[in-house]
């Protein structure tokens, strides 16, 4: 397919509760897209966490390369449930960190952790818990009066509530994944019931184009059809 590729940077908020953080796109939604043949980059240029305007904005480099895409499914569950934490930590003590990783190490005694540290963003704190090789990234916020031990407490039962689902598609790549779907007119995906937000932009797909999308019970599942 011809046409023009993109190069975009766009600024703000890279890491805030209401949205998937930039590590959730560069490891667990862009490496969907590049099944599909997607040639596309995300770069991470600034931190940029909510909440704190003394910081600066955050900032992603996007890149995109003209091409066609094809339907991808994804049906059988992931194959690893090996754990990695992250614990982010921008202007904040260490010991906020580890309190976190703890948590997650007693929930989870297999798992590898880490104390990342970030030296010229606004203020924040961000567990990150990513599930095989990119398979799913759950994560906790830290937040003005909650402790480190709830904020971890939070993201480990999400984690366990994705391993006990067996399917290997999340909650926010099921989101994700309808609209180039639709877009390309193909694939499966096999998921937890989809959440409203889902179910929104199923019916907001559906008024822009003319592509059937459909939800059918797979057990304690679901598999989302389009095309």
């Amino acid at each position: 397919m011809g046409g023009h590729g993109l190069r975009a940077t766009i600024r703000g908020g890279t890491h805030n509760p209401m949205a998937p953080p930039f590590e959730f796109l560069e490891r667990v939604f862009l490496p969907r897209l590049r099944e599909m043949g997607a040639e596309v980059t995300l770069a991470l240029d600034q931190y940029g966490f909510v909440g704190d305007v003394r910081g600066p904005l955050g900032q992603l480099t996007l890149e995109i390369r003209p091409g066609a895409l094809q339907p991808i499914e994804i049906i059988d569950a992931a194959p690893s449930a090996q754990l990695h934490a992250t614990a982010l930590l921008s202007r904040l003590p260490t010991h906020v960190g580890a309190r976190e990783l703890a948590v997650v190490r007693e929930r989870f005694p297999a798992a590898s952790c880490e104390v990342r540290e970030v030296t010229d963003a606004a203020i924040g704190n961000l567990l990150m818990i990513e599930v095989g090789a990119g398979h799913e990234l759950i994560t906790g916020f830290g937040e003005k009066g909650v402790r480190a031990e709830l904020v971890a407490a939070r993201a480990c039962d999400a984690t366990a509530a994705y391993l006990a689902a067996n399917v290997p598609v999340g909650e926010h790549l099921a989101d994700q994944l309808v609209l180039p779907l639709a877009l390309v007119g193909g694939g499966r995906f096999r998921c937890a019931p989809l959440s409203l937000h889902a179910t929104t932009n199923i019916e907001t797909i559906g008024l822009f184009l003319d592509v059937p999308i459909r939800v059918e019970a797979d057990g304690d599942a679901v598999i989302v059809s389009v095309g």
